[in-house]
């Protein structure tokens, strides 16, 4: 009798589950084991606290308790109160984020706060900008990170907390078999690829095995010549060289053959924008009449000059009559430019123009001063320049 009764008990729950969350009896039954607790719970109340507390439906409810069913013996209420008053996270972050890693609703907010700041620095603001972006990281243990990525890189506190604040998965990643991986796969030693790290936060989480694979493929550039490109320029392992070949072969006509020993020299050309950069700048070039010869070099010249006041300085030339034939009377005249600017403003020319998008006076002004058909441009006139 009491055996029916039994199995009467777990068919009820069994329906309720099914019912109240679409959970089946095989997922619950292996749920249990995890989570002995589980079916202790009335699935009802379950759902309808974590709907009413932290807005988050059935279905997606339920996926979470798949992943973490410790998450249907916690009070939404509590979890929801707790991420407000030690961080500030708000119900709807909150949710998306449990939603995301659901185990993030059993972590104590303050202990993850307080560690986090006591061993890399990191305060309340960026580490919860962090854990919207990647809420596994509330989950780790930041001294161990702190220590492993000293141990294996010698990277401090400081910069490591650089470089998880704008890659929060790299706290989840293993230093010693990133170092490992990156020797065998490229040769490259732990302090080389330390410093690499410090510059571009997101290299240690990309496979050096595949990066050396599809580069030799692709543009045919081989493992030791590859490592020392991307020590010079770690951002290129983040770039698709079969991609960046068909790009530059379309938008430039420079084949692959050519676009390989550019970016062994110049590695920094691959990560330039085409459209926004190089294209404009390669149009640029043709229209000065520069021989086909001497396009590519100059074409790395100007790489790195702002498009816009290239542009300008064109521009104003020729309406001056002023002939600008050669890319070194170019690059000259850009840098005169822009050191007068600089002198004028304590800034780049660069950076004058992202900060006055709309106002091209002063640039114009000294452009015409330093190709002798204006005057000279005083810093008294700033204000004047400025209000235009």
């Amino acid at each position: 009798m009491n055996l029916l009764m039994k199995q009467a008990r777990v068919l009820e729950l069994q329906k309720k589950w099914l019912k109240e969350l679409g959970i089946d009896k095989e997922t619950l039954a292996r749920l249990t084991v995890k989570f002995p607790r589980l079916p202790g719970y009335s699935p009802g109340r379950v759902r309808e606290k974590w709907q009413k507390e932290l807005g988050i439906d059935k279905k997606i409810l339920a996926q979470a308790i798949q992943k973490h069913p410790i998450l249907a013996g916690l009070s939404p209420a509590r979890v929801r109160d707790e991420w407000f008053k030690e961080l500030g996270i708000d119900r709807k972050i909150l949710a998306r984020a449990i939603q995301k890693h659901p185990p993030l609703a059993g972590y104590r907010p303050g202990r993850v706060r307080d560690g986090w700041f006591k061993q890399l620095g990191i305060d309340k603001k960026a580490l919860v900008h962090m854990i919207v972006k990647f809420p596994q990281l509330a989950g780790y243990n930041p001294g161990r990170v702190r220590d492993g990525w000293f141990k294996e890189f010698g990277i401090n506190k400081k910069a490591l907390g650089k470089i998880i604040l704008k890659k929060p998965p790299t706290a989840g990643l293993s230093p010693g078999r990133v170092r490992h991986e990156w020797f065998r796969e490229l040769g490259i030693d732990k302090g080389a690829l330390g410093q690499a790290t410090v510059r571009f936060p997101s290299l240690p989480g990309y496979s050096p095995g595949r990066i050396r694979d599809e580069w030799l493929r692709e543009l045919r550039i081989d493992k030791k010549t590859l490592a020392g490109v991307i020590l010079k320029y770690p951002s290129l392992a983040g770039l698709s060289p079969g991609r960046v070949g068909d790009q530059w072969l379309k938008e430039l006509g420079i084949g692959k053959k050519t676009l390989a020993g550019l970016i062994v020299k110049y590695p920094r050309l691959a990560g330039r924008s085409i459209k926004n950069n190089l294209r404009p700048k390669l149009d640029l070039l043709k229209g000065m009449s520069i021989e086909p010869s001497k396009i590519i070099n100059g074409l790395i010249k100007l790489a790195s000059k702002n498009l816009k006041l290239l542009q300008l300085i064109m521009t104003v030339s020729k309406r001056n009559a002023i002939a600008i034939v050669t890319t070194g009377k170019l690059v000259s005249t850009y840098n005169r430019v822009n050191k007068k600017v600089g002198d004028l403003t304590g800034q780049s020319a660069g950076c004058w123009i992202k900060q006055h998008k709309d106002n091209e006076i002063l640039l114009k002004s000294v452009v015409k001063e330093i190709l002798g058909v204006g005057p000279k441009v005083m810093k008294l006139k700033l204000k004047k320049f400025a209000r235009r």
